[in-house]
């Protein structure tokens, strides 16, 4: 197994792979707050093909100013800034729940996403309570 893994490993953390990859977006970062949340939010827009939402990535982290902690922290959910963000079927407007949840999260309760994975795990129904609070 641990031979296969390596092998995994060569493949796939190289930085040829990743500049093609969602897995660049927590890459940018060096603080602990925008690392997750530049991963929560890539893997949330992983579906569809890779360029599309690539592309859609990288505006939303412009928007940013890439930096998604401090975007975070100051959002407002009536702040127009997201209005025209649309990928697929996601709107801004549902961008704008979530940051308002991920802003809850992080600014308010003083949480983080690893956190709430945590205590969902310690209740033994990680998804649903990781869910629940978005």
């Amino acid at each position: 197994m641990k031979e296969y893994l390596d092998k995994l490993v060569k493949k796939y953390e190289t930085k040829d792979f990743i500049k093609d990859d969602p897995v660049q977006f927590p890459h940018r970062f060096v603080n602990k707050n925008d690392i997750e949340i530049s991963a929560f939010i890539a893997a949330l827009f992983a579906f569809g093909k890779r360029e599309a939402f690539i592309q859609k990535l990288n505006i939303l982290f412009e928007i940013m100013q890439n930096e998604p902690y401090n975007f975070i922290c100051s959002f407002n959910k009536n702040d127009k800034l997201l209005s025209n963000f649309v990928y697929r079927f996601v709107k801004g407007v549902d961008i704008a729940c979530f940051l308002n949840s991920l802003n809850k999260l992080y600014c308010l309760d003083k949480s983080s996403i690893a956190e709430l994975f945590y205590e969902g795990k310690q209740k033994n129904n990680m998804l649903e309570y990781v869910s629940k609070y978005f």
